[in-house]
């Protein structure tokens, strides 16, 4: 879509989709290294923060999946590795279908049938997390604020990396439901983005601020899938409608000399 709008706007590009589901920023910061920067792309563009929300402390080696998982064959053989060491039910297609789809569709029928707490109950023995973090104090922000220097760290490593190879890196914030998504990924992502807007700041980077963008669009809910931050087409088309309506401030820079 973005290169589509690029080329019809009479700009010569070619846009490359490298990035890769359910890998967080420590992932992209391998996966950079040794497989876009060896292509020598002029501008990068960095959007990412999703897979870096965990409900607990995380360690600086820490992954969202293994490869093997997020390079799975098919959608029951990732459930089948994600799985791997549970009962036979949950890993089925079952278990996906009735947690990822059957029951956020039931909420307000089960919240009525069960009561909000044996609802919650209910997911837990699915194997769901709850809206609090285990183990954290009052709302989490303490491993917010942990897991937001971690993805601090790995950003400033991804910026050091574009400089030495002559590439331009763009960062992007990250957009998904606020109104719907539970209030601990919200805050994570909206922490993310302010770590985002900080850098770009402060390594004199150029910024697309998609969260702002969005932020006037009202009501989101027809833009994200059921689990509100994977982007539905009418969403997907509105990033790349504002990436392409950046392009002049970002897209036209010299680009320093690759070494």
């Amino acid at each position: 879509m973005l290169q589509n709008n690029l080329r019809q706007a009479g700009n010569a590009v070619t846009v490359v989709n490298a990035g890769n589901w359910g890998h967080n920023s420590f992932q992209a910061l391998l996966r950079l290294y040794l497989r876009i920067l060896p292509h020598k792309p002029d501008i990068l563009l960095y959007y990412l923060a999703f897979n870096d929300t965990s409900r607990h402390r995380l360690n600086p080696e820490d992954i969202a999946l293994p490869d093997a998982v997020a390079f799975s064959d098919s959608l029951s053989c990732y459930v089948r590795m994600v799985n791997a060491h549970r009962n036979l039910y949950f890993r089925t297609m079952l278990y996906y279908y009735f947690s990822e789809s059957l029951l956020p569709k039931c909420k307000g029928l089960a919240n009525r049938t069960l009561g909000p707490e044996k609802c919650e109950r209910l997911k837990t023995w699915l194997g769901r997390q709850g809206s609090i973090p285990a183990g954290a104090q009052g709302d989490g922000a303490d491993i917010i604020m942990h897991n937001g220097q971690r993805y601090l760290r790995n950003l400033r490593s991804m910026v050091d990396m574009c400089k030495r190879h002559g590439t331009r890196l763009v960062l992007v914030t990250f957009v998904c439901d606020g109104q719907r998504i539970d209030p601990f990924t919200r805050r994570s992502i909206q922490h993310y983005n302010e770590l985002m807007r900080q850098v770009a700041h402060e390594e004199g980077l150029d910024l697309v601020d998609m969260e702002s963008a969005f932020s006037t669009l009202g009501d989101l809910e027809k833009h994200f899938t059921d689990d509100h931050y994977h982007p539905s087409r009418l969403c997907a088309e509105q990033i790349a409608a504002e990436l392409a309506k950046t392009y002049p401030e970002w897209g036209h820079r010299k680009v320093a000399s690759k070494r």
